[in-house]
């Protein structure tokens, strides 16, 4: 009997230890199988993920359909797009809260100099030509402003119209972080401060509101935030006095990483060969003028411009650009002038409109992931056409002109 109870015993150890082993095999089974599906979750590419990107206030209808049309092609991509004003997009990306940013303008000095002292790695690409666009009420018929005029009602020296139905000139401007409010700032004011009787609201859309029901309002949006309001407001041509366009050569910033940057030429100033513009650049950098540029080399292929300017390390880009813009810029004899230009887009492409900008995204990600292909997404063929359909120029796509004297690009 005890052998049988020790069998016993011993039987049930071995049922125990099949049931125990039983265990053990399914958990190694379970336990494979959770291995493989870790293994088959997508991986995170250009166009798979999610990322999130802080937009220029300015900027925001465009990008925003951007953001949607990016998921729309790319199902398993998204873009949290979130409206921002550009100075806090700028200090969110220095602190590293948010790694993708869309602004209105591109760095300025104080920040390129934080960037640069504080070792930040970063890759920067102009994506498209945007315009500040001055607004007033449709029942005011005369839409035309000379610049000295547009410096005396945003300085609040005229307080009065002067044409048309008469009364107080009521001013709108955005956010003081914003990008319009400093690019105003420096091409009109000459960087000095709004006037006392102008008030400031928190959104562009709002800036639109107020001018649209206000007939004697005057206001400055964005160009993307006057799709779909071609009724409610009208937009000005400005110029006239001794006002003439200046050309310049238009020009890329490329490979902003590890401070190693590159200034690319893609189009000599009007009436200039291009093998003479190249002589040029050589010659100021040979004489110092151009100081900060190590070489130049023509990498033009039949119709494409293409002009490399090797910077210096650690140089600040803008500087340079400044400088170039200066010994190389030409008055455009073939207007008169005097004239008024309007921010249609071949006028903004060409830079005869007063208040044209350029519109840069920045990223941190040292990964190709979806930030990055958002990116990707806007500077190619589909994105740069949903800038022409919101009013911007392309950047990064050939446009043309659609005739000689038309207004359009295409």
């Amino acid at each position: 009997m005890a052998r049988t109870g020790l069998l016993l015993r011993t039987s049930r150890g071995l049922t125990e230890m099949v049931r125990n082993s039983a265990g053990l095999v399914l958990t190694v089974f379970l336990l494979l199988l959770v291995a493989a599906s870790c293994d088959q979750q997508p991986t995170l590419t250009t166009t798979r993920g999610t990322a999130r990107v802080e937009c220029d206030e300015s900027l925001f209808p465009v990008m925003q359909f951007q953001a949607e049309d990016f998921h729309n092609t790319y199902p398993e991509g998204r873009i949290n797009i979130r409206s921002v004003e550009a100075r806090e997009a700028v200090v969110n990306f220095v602190n590293d809260s948010i790694r993708v940013i869309a602004l209105g303008r591109s760095f300025n000095k104080e920040e390129l100099n934080y960037l640069k002292n504080a070792n930040i790695e970063y890759e920067g690409y102009k994506v498209a030509y945007d315009a500040i666009a001055v607004i007033i009420n449709r029942q005011r018929a005369d839409s035309t402003l000379r610049l000295t005029e547009l410096d005396s009602i945003f300085s609040s020296t005229l307080t009065q119209w002067r044409t048309g139905k008469r009364g107080p000139i009521d001013t709108y401007v955005g956010d003081v972080n914003s990008s319009t409010d400093e690019l105003f700032r420096t091409m009109i004011l000459d960087k000095r401060p709004f006037g006392r009787t102008v008030t400031r609201l928190k959104t562009s859309e709002s800036i639109v509101e107020e001018v649209a029901k206000d007939p004697n309002a005057i206001g400055i949006v964005g160009l993307s935030w006057l799709r779909g309001h071609d009724q409610d407001v009208r937009v000005c041509r400005l110029g006239g006095g001794t006002y003439r366009p200046v050309v310049r050569a238009k020009a890329i910033i490329e490979g902003v990483k590890n401070n190693q940057q590159r200034i690319v030429i893609t189009e000599t100033p009007l009436q200039t060969e291009r093998s003479a513009f190249v002589v040029r650049l050589k010659e100021l950098v040979g004489n110092k003028a151009l100081n900060s540029v190590s070489s130049v080399r023509d990498e033009s292929e039949g119709e494409r411009v293409r002009i490399v300017l090797d910077l210096e390390p650690s140089v600040d880009p803008d500087e340079v650009l400044n400088s170039l813009h200066h010994f190389t810029q030409a008055v455009d004899m073939t207007l008169v002038a005097g004239q008024y230009f309007s921010p249609a887009q071949a006028h903004v492409l060409r830079k005869y409109y007063p208040l044209s900008r350029e519109v840069y995204m920045y990223t941190r990600e040292v990964r190709r992931d979806v930030g990055y292909g958002f990116i990707a997404y806007v500077k190619d063929r589909k994105g740069q056409q949903n800038f022409l359909n919101h009013g911007l120029v392309p950047a990064t796509t050939p446009v043309r002109i659609v005739g000689l004297t038309s207004d359009k690009v295409q």
